[in-house]
């Protein structure tokens, strides 16, 4: 099990110039041992590889929007995906969100990704779905979430299961890490000071907040991946190294 850091924490420095490369250095220097990437801001897959090398970091995943693989408005064939994974030594690419308004739409969709699971498991590189808060709404009386994974070949597609969106939606993600466990290869570790809205938190620290980590992490099963996220936000630097941290001593030791 290794600890990697969503590199979509430090947006507010990747926006910037050489972006990229400077929250990979800070990822490195806060004792994390992989990235998991949500765009490249600029940079080429060599050049993203030598600064992998550079920082001794691995790619730990990639994260995807539906409109770059999708059959219809296609900006990246699967192929190309696979080849970049590959190039990058990709653990894994993630689907970060789908927005489907129908019962009907997310089996759809449920039907395409688990196509495509086969083709990346084919090539070695495990596909995912990461989960929002609207994934725990319910179309007849069932979550969007059991929706999709229970129609989606596990051997295709796994879920990168996200605690801190499952307490906001008023659900228990212990519950569900526990019902899908195994199933979780890839766990973000988000956590919150408190809620702050119906549909709004505080982040914070990993281990410092509300959300049941520790129970999250037992109940989901065995993990290639813990990979901390954490909303945009002045104190995030300081976060993720104290994340960093605790993940360290309290599941890595």
């Amino acid at each position: 099990m290794k600890l990697g850091l969503q590199l979509f924490s430090l947006i507010d420095i990747m926006n910037k110039p050489d972006g990229l490369r400077t929250v990979m250095k800070i990822a490195a220097d806060a004792g994390y041992e992989g990235v998991e990437f949500a765009g490249f801001y600029g940079l080429s897959a060599d050049e993203v590889v030598e600064e992998l090398k550079k920082n001794n970091l691995v790619t730990a995943g990639i994260h995807l929007g539906w409109d770059n693989m999708n059959r219809e408005n296609l900006i990246s064939n699967p192929a190309d995906v696979i080849g970049t994974a590959k190039k990058l030594g990709a653990h894994s690419v993630t689907f970060a969100s789908y927005g489907g308004k129908t019962k009907e739409e997310w089996l759809a969709f449920a039907k395409e990704i688990n196509e495509f699971g086969k083709m990346f498991a084919d090539a070695g590189i495990l596909l995912g779905y990461h989960n929002h808060r609207h994934e725990f709404q319910k179309f007849d009386d069932q979550y969007i979430i059991d929706i999709l994974l229970e129609n989606c070949d596990p051997k295709n597609v796994f879920w990168e299961l996200d605690p801190r969106h499952i307490v906001i939606a008023g659900v228990d993600p212990v519950e569900f890490a526990a019902k899908y466990s195994g199933r979780v290869p890839v766990l973000h570790m988000r956590d919150i000071e408190k809620l702050t809205g119906p549909d709004t938190a505080d982040d914070t620290a990993v281990g410092s907040g509300i959300v049941d980590i520790p129970g999250v992490v037992k109940a989901s099963g065995a993990h290639d991946w813990l990979v901390v996220e954490e909303g945009p936000g002045s104190n995030n630097l300081e976060h993720i190294k104290m994340s960093a941290d605790y993940i360290k001593k309290t599941f890595l030791a």
